[in-house]
């Protein structure tokens, strides 16, 4: 499978979102996508950053975002447009 496409459902969403800023809680996310997101992302910020070395980080980067805040108790992350 190529970088990104297990999350190619978050990519094309963000890609079609006109906002420059987008909140989503991780059950939207994992609803975009199809599947459970892993553990990680529910505890590591590190599974948030923005670097094309993770699959994850690869769709919302090439959608023109980068992630700006994330809050774990909410299970929210906030992208922003670059």
């Amino acid at each position: 499978m190529p970088k990104g496409d297990k999350y190619i459902g978050l990519a094309n969403y963000l890609k079609n979102k006109k906002e420059n800023v987008v909140t989503l809680f991780f059950h939207e996310i994992e609803n975009l996508v199809g599947d459970k997101l892993p553990e990680s992302a529910y505890r590591h910020r590190a599974f948030w950053s923005n670097t094309h070395s993770h699959s994850v980080a690869f769709g919302w980067l090439d959608a023109g975002f980068k992630t700006i805040s994330i809050d774990f108790n909410k299970q929210l992350v906030k992208f922003e447009r670059k």
